[in-house]
């Protein structure tokens, strides 16, 4: 997994402004924090193929009418993407609500796992190598169930690229560093 760093303090207020609160001038901001990460996942994992297809991970039905927009989709698109790389649609939200009328916010890890899984299918990914991306990483669920989807597919998946990271026992405010939040290790848990 790639990440821009942990989510803390003005990453997280920037983060929250531009899905919550309607700041949605941020994208270009949290571009440019993106591209770091892209730029090295793309330096990492460039051996294994022509062209490295990056995969946001699709917004729900109901989240896209609260917004009326996909934050991942935003942001990305005003990253600078790495030579040999492009956005692909590679992911689509199924319509269905598996959460009903509760948040993936108030789920601990098993129900968000189960709550996400059969949420998404892919298209035109056989033989591609694809990168997940996404915004905030907190249990790790969406990112398995899309590496998944996407293996199934046919696709390969070196890893996933997040803005942030949620450390496991801190809030968003706490005051604790991650080390190695530029980059660490791919999750063994989405193997």
């Amino acid at each position: 997994m790639w990440a821009a760093g942990p989510y803390e303090h003005e990453l997280a207020s920037c983060l929250l402004s531009f899905k919550n609160g309607g700041r949605t001038d941020l994208a270009p901001i949290l571009g440019t924090v993106l591209t770091g990460a892209l730029l090295r996942a793309a330096q990492d994992i460039g051996s294994l193929g022509p062209e490295i297809l990056w995969i946001p991970v699709p917004t729900s039905g109901r989240a896209r009418w609260k917004r009326w927009f996909d934050p991942v989709r935003e942001v990305l698109a005003r990253a600078s993407l790495p030579p040999g790389t492009r956005i692909h649609a590679g992911l689509q939200h199924l319509h269905r609500s598996p959460l009903g009328t509760s948040s993936q916010k108030t789920l601990d890890v098993a129900h968000r796992a189960r709550a996400i899984r059969g949420s998404m299918r892919a298209v035109n990914v056989r033989g591609a190598t694809c990168v997940v991306v996404d915004d905030v990483m907190t249990s790790g669920a969406t990112a398995a169930e899309a590496v998944s989807v996407l293996r199934e597919a046919g696709a390969r998946v070196p890893g996933i690229v997040v803005l942030a990271t949620v450390r496991a026992g801190c809030s968003p405010g706490a005051d604790s560093t991650v080390a190695g939040s530029d980059v660490s290790e791919f999750p063994h848990s989405l193997n």
